[in-house]
């Protein structure tokens, strides 16, 4: 087995903080990209340092060592895997097959005799039966089917199913069909913050373009169906279009039809998760970047994961680079309740989906009837919740995992925080941001901002020699 020392490949120490490691993967990243290296292994480089990067980053560096993490290793013949008794995590793709691994250090010394396991000729269906003491619903090492699905996928349903309070990210609602069913939900009468949204920008352009530079790379995160894009390109003087969303084939057909629109700006989707640390193209540092951050999906972040968003997107587009962010304002909750709760029940089938997903994707039985839609506004902490809840006692697996839920039990979908003006100002100071232009609509509902990240020593930000 491979042993990588991820902090090796990234020339940092083991103490190395979270700015180290980017600092140190921007100085790689502009000396192996294949854009501008001359390297002749340039490509095999950088692909080590976005390995590297991404483990070191969003490992959940808490709970594990990311120095002692390693790849779970099928072999050449497909009759068996292996995994570093002091491993930590790793998972491994084959064909439709995907092997993931949890493992505490404290925890495995029992277990160090339990390096191999062999298959079956399907070999898709079998687990080592031990289990992490901290949390017991789910087993340490597993093998199973992965359908169309990715590692975070699994990885977040499983932990979130395994907690006391029991939650799943948002970002996993976006399948295709997730995000076919957000698209209805944007056009229901009750749902303001699209049409809101859409009109503060058509409103406002004429002041908004000059704002946003030119000839800059425009960067929109969570892209979606890109629908308020249009008016950006059609008025701002943009050099090319980059567009992010976790559903790769929604977003593929999007920007298709906005590429027939705008033929003469280059399109680039790009499939990923946003939240999490990635390499945009060297365009986008080279001219400026300007983010488009539409939707209020900021708004689905706790504040301390907002801000650090926010200043990873300052870390991405560049020092020179503008934000155009929209968000939800603070407003009766007799107005905010029937957005997330329709009378047509298109935002149930949207909050179930996420069910059919997991069932789908990663080999789960559990019974949609036994759950509801369920919306609640928390009042103390500024933000509408959608729940599902159990209707009864109920029983199920995910990925050959077993899980119990009692009557009345939820799991946590989806957050949504709403600002008032001063908060928003604030968040977006704190995430390294000037805001320099404010709109909204005529009944106060929603805001778009304009902001320009805050000036830094480049060579203390970008760690030249």
């Amino acid at each position: 087995m491979e042993y990588k020392d991820y902090y090796k490949t990234l020339g940092v120490e083991k103490t190395a903080t979270p700015g180290d490691i980017k600092k140190a993967f921007r100085k790689l990243a502009r000396k192996f990209h294949p854009d501008v290296s001359k390297e002749t292994d340039a490509s095999a480089r950088m692909a080590e340092v976005n390995e590297a990067n991404a483990v070191l980053l969003i490992s959940p560096r808490s709970m594990i060592d990311p120095l002692q993490v390693s790849w779970l290793i099928l072999s050449d013949d497909r009759t068996h895997w292996q995994v570093d008794p002091g491993g930590v995590i790793g998972k491994q793709w084959h064909g439709d097959t995907v092997a993931v691994a949890f493992a505490f250090p404290p925890l495995m010394e029992p277990f160090a005799h339990l390096q191999t396991h062999r298959l079956d000729d399907v070999g898709v269906r079998k687990y080592l039966p031990f289990h992490l003491m901290r949390n017991p619903s789910f087993s340490a090492l597993t093998v199973a089917p992965a359908a169309k699905s990715c590692p975070g996928f699994l990885l977040d349903v499983l932990s979130g199913l395994g907690r006391l309070n029991k939650a799943i990210p948002p970002r996993w609602f976006y399948d295709q069909e997730g995000s076919k069913l957000f698209e209805d939900i944007t056009r229901l009468p009750q749902y303001y913050p699209t049409r809101c949204e859409r009109t503060i920008l058509s409103t406002y352009i004429r002041e908004i373009a000059p704002l946003l530079g030119h000839n800059r790379v425009l960067v929109e995160f969570g892209a979606g169906s890109a629908t308020k894009t249009s008016v950006l390109l059609g008025h701002a003087l943009v050099s090319e279009y980059i567009a992010i969303d976790i559903s790769g084939e929604f977003l593929r057909e999007s920007i298709a039809s906005l590429q027939a629109q705008f033929p003469h700006i280059p399109m680039r989707p790009v499939e990923g998760d946003f939240l999490r640390p990635m390499e945009l193209p060297l365009t986008v540092l080279q001219r400026g970047g300007v983010g488009f951050f539409p939707g209020s999906t900021l708004g689905n972040l706790s504040e301390a994961a907002a801000v650090d968003l926010l200043r990873t997107f300052g870390d991405s587009l560049g020092p020179d680079s503008t934000l155009l962010l929209g968000v939800d304002l603070l407003k009766d909750e007799a107005i905010l309740l029937p957005a997330y709760d329709d009378p047509q029940g298109v935002t149930a089938r949207f909050n179930l989906n996420l069910i059919h997903r997991i069932n789908r994707e990663l080999v789960g039985d559990i019974p949609v009837s036994a759950f509801k839609h369920e919306v609640r506004w928390n009042e103390g902490l500024s933000r509408i919740e959608m729940h599902l809840r159990a209707r009864y006692d109920v029983q199920f697996r995910v990925a050959d995992c077993s899980f119990s839920m009692r009557e009345g039990e939820t799991i946590h979908t989806e957050n949504s925080y709403k600002y008032t003006v001063r908060d928003i100002r604030l968040l977006l100071r704190a995430g390294g941001w000037n805001t320099t232009g404010f709109w909204t609509d005529p009944d106060g509902y929603f805001a778009v901002l304009s902001a320009q990240r805050v000036q830094i020593d480049s060579a203390q930000e970008y760690g030249a020699d």
